[in-house]
């Protein structure tokens, strides 16, 4: 979906438009996304180009249901740079917003709990790393 598009939204597009929403406290109404996209602009969140790097990947989007380009501007659908929110745009611009914010993630096995805190990704293989907490699944 492109993230400035009303027509498609994606799961990671729905958590920016809400934390919009939230941090402009705009009104509820028929427009509230286009409301929310235009906040999210004046405020320069910008989803960082995601480079298809094959012509049969954008074709295949005739194909498979749920995947759209028709939402994209024909520009970048033809420079194969579409504009999608992805995670790591979203934590940008929370951090760009809140600097003392902090993410928080959790992995387990059928053994423990690993609770990481940080903007740095948790150790491969669920491994606690240095003042992650390790709750045992007893």
């Amino acid at each position: 979906a492109y993230a400035f598009g009303l027509q498609y939204q994606n799961c990671n597009q729905w958590v920016v438009e809400m934390l919009a929403t939230a941090w402009a406290s705009l009104p509820d109404g028929l427009d509230l996304r286009a409301r929310a996209q235009r906040w999210l602009r004046e405020e320069n969140y910008a989803p960082e180009p995601v480079n298809v790097d094959s012509h049969w990947l954008m074709l295949a989007a005739h194909f498979v249901p749920l995947l759209h380009l028709d939402d994209h501007p024909e520009a970048d659908r033809e420079a194969m740079r579409l504009q999608v929110s992805l995670p790591s745009t979203v934590e940008a611009f929370v951090r760009q917003r809140l600097p003392d914010s902090e993410r928080v993630e959790l992995c387990h096995d059928d053994k423990r709990i690993v609770i990481h805190h940080g903007w740095d990704p948790i150790a491969d293989g669920c491994r606690p790393g240095e003042g992650d907490r390790v709750v045992p699944l007893d």
